[in-house]
């Protein structure tokens, strides 16, 4: 009785580090999936900042005068005014006093 007692004691100690090793293995692998996702992610985060830069760079470009101007050309007919079209309104030298307020608001304690 003794020697298979210690045989199965050999088999149970193979089993359990059979175990434990798949388990490692188990873990390892998703670990390496779960990187490959990062990348993955990682990178196409990357394309999307690219892109956004791009479209940034593009919309400083149509906003500039250059821009604008050719567009109001070209699709509106529009000019910039020169000489005697150009009209210089000034401001009245005195401005009037703002009305006093009315009412229960108005009340100074």
């Amino acid at each position: 009785m003794r020697p298979q007692r210690g045989f199965l004691r050999l088999v149970l100690a193979l089993a359990l580090l059979l175990g434990a090793l798949a388990l490692v293995v188990r873990r390892q692998s998703q670990t390496l999936e779960a990187l490959r996702g990062l990348e993955q992610i990682r990178r196409q985060s990357a394309v999307l900042e690219a892109e956004r830069a791009e479209l940034l760079r593009q919309a400083h470009g149509l906003e500039s005068r250059s821009q604008v101007l050719a567009a109001a050309a070209g699709r509106l007919g529009m000019y910039v005014p020169a000489g005697p079209e150009l009209v210089i309104l000034s401001l009245p030298a005195e401005r009037p006093a703002p009305p006093e307020p009315r009412g229960w608001q108005a009340r100074a304690f």
